[in-house]
């Protein structure tokens, strides 16, 4: 899909020179109330919202501004704000219908005389999404009041369209469904990029480059897009949970407005919008529950053939719960924040993945890497005493690894005429054909070792029962 080879953004932008903002604009320089001013006159999308939707998105607006590093390039200082505030406004705009809301893996907004600057943060210099114009000209000689004073254009909208595909490709949009949908938006918007680029054959390697003139044009013309092209803008629509020309009432939020008319509880928007076939082979909860139903059976395995061998250790629990908590950690900071599921889904996707290979690996691991290996001799007049040592009674069986048949050997001391006995390995048994054959002829003289070990995470392992046969 062409919007995997997205590696590099380096869009064309309307020449823009922010330090004459001042010969465009009449506002109130002063902090207080003027951000609702700003918001109001220059973003269509600002004035369509409710009231309620309003304050929400000023509120937003603040929040962004004051979470994110502006450095000015331009003597701009009764300017600032008004810039902030149309740049923060772009932002909100794109990510107004989703979970993640300020895109916050771009922290440092380098403002320019003829463009944007987008870093992960101020030091990071080889993360730099650069935006400029390639024209040396003013704001006048350019293409004048193409950005916000006429046709619906906003500053910064196109920079941060850019890395919201970006962000997108890579993953990293913190919204569930967005990331399944996401997917299923490309295939449609390779449909239509010949008629964007006005070419029959787009290369492949360029076609991530232009996403963002879809999702630009759908909130500065969406009447154009839905007219010419209507499905796309139906996918655009679901893929940002926006409705900008008939859901007004419900603050663009499109999901809420289907949800209403269908009567539906659930806030799942796949199931909203009854895009499950599409989201199902992309969505990445399914691949995990996926993985879960194969995972179970071999989890079972691995305990059947190696955790029923070992016996109950305290270590060995001790440290599958410190590794429980640490993946609980991991699971809330780069799972739950980042894809935005609720914490309950996390917590179950967690006790049905994590703690079953968790549980597995460490039994498999502990079963496979001997630390310490032990021998001793049991006091077992009968064979099916054998059963008594075992860790899982019922579960495992005895297991016999090998017989030794031995006779002594009498040694006199020449000196003192003291008689020794020692007892010598004659025979060895492994096969276990000749260990049953061999076995019936045990009896109470006859020597018992059990040898067990102990693994990796200081569970001890049965390791089988050498018999040792007396002549």
């Amino acid at each position: 899909m062409g919007c995997y080879f997205f590696e590099e953004i380096s869009l064309t932008l309307i020449g823009l020179s922010l330090n004459i903002l001042t010969d465009l604009i009449t506002y109130d320089p002063a902090p207080d109330g003027s951000q609702a001013d700003y918001l109001f006159h220059h973003v269509k999308f600002y004035r369509g919202l409710s009231e309620k939707g309003k304050r929400k998105f000023l509120r937003r607006t603040k929040r962004f501004i004051a979470n994110k590093d502006f450095e000015f390039f331009l003597d701009s200082s009764k300017d600032e704000l008004l810039i902030k505030t149309l740049v923060a406004s772009s932002c909100i705009q794109v990510t107004w219908g989703l979970d993640d809301t300020y895109l916050d893996s771009y922290s440092y907004i380098g403002i320019h005389r003829n463009g944007i600057q987008l870093k992960k943060s101020r030091s990071k210099s080889l993360n730099a999404l650069w935006l400029k114009s390639r024209g040396k000209g003013s704001w006048n000689n350019t293409q004048e009041g193409q950005f916000f004073m006429g046709n619906g254009r906003q500053v910064g909208l196109m920079e941060w369209t850019s890395v919201f595909i970006i962000e997108a490709k890579n993953d990293n949009v913190l919204d569930d469904f967005f990331s399944a949908y996401y997917k299923v938006w490309c295939e449609a918007a390779r449909d239509i990029m010949f008629v964007v680029d006005e070419e029959d054959q787009l290369p492949l390697n360029a076609f991530g480059k232009k996403l963002p003139i879809i999702i630009q044009h759908f909130f500065e013309e969406p009447e154009e897009l839905k007219r010419n092209h209507p499905e796309i803008y139906e996918h655009t629509k679901i893929l940002l949970n926006l409705d900008l020309l008939e859901a007004a009432e419900y603050d663009f939020v499109y999901a809420e407005k289907i949800k209403k008319e269908k009567k539906i509880k659930s806030s799942n928007r796949a199931l909203i919008f009854s895009v499950q076939d599409k989201v199902r082979k992309f969505a990445l909860p399914a691949g995990i529950m996926y993985l879960i139903l194969i995972q179970v059976p071999v989890v079972i395995s691995i305990w059947f053939l190696m955790g029923r061998w070992t016996y109950f250790s305290w270590t060995f629990w001790e440290i599958f719960f410190v590794l429980s908590f640490i993946s609980i950690f991991l699971v809330h900071r780069f799972y739950y924040v980042k894809r935005g599921l609720a914490a309950y889904a996390s917590v179950v996707l967690f006790i049905m993945g994590f703690i079953p290979f968790i549980y597995s690996s460490m039994h498999l691991l502990n079963y496979t890497v001997p630390i310490t290996r032990y021998s001793q001799t049991m006091p077992v007049a009968k064979l099916s005493e054998l059963e008594n040592n075992l860790p899982w009674f019922g579960f495992t069986k005895p297991h016999i690894s090998k017989i030794l048949v031995t006779e002594p050997k009498y040694e006199t001391n020449e000196q003192t005429g003291e008689v020794t006995r020692t007892d010598i390995v004659v025979d060895t048994f492994t096969d276990q054909t000749h260990i049953r054959s061999a076995i019936s002829l045990f009896d109470k003289n006859d020597e018992v070792q059990m040898h067990t070990y102990k693994g990796l995470f200081g569970a001890t392992v049965f390791h089988g029962y050498v018999i040792v046969l007396k002549k």
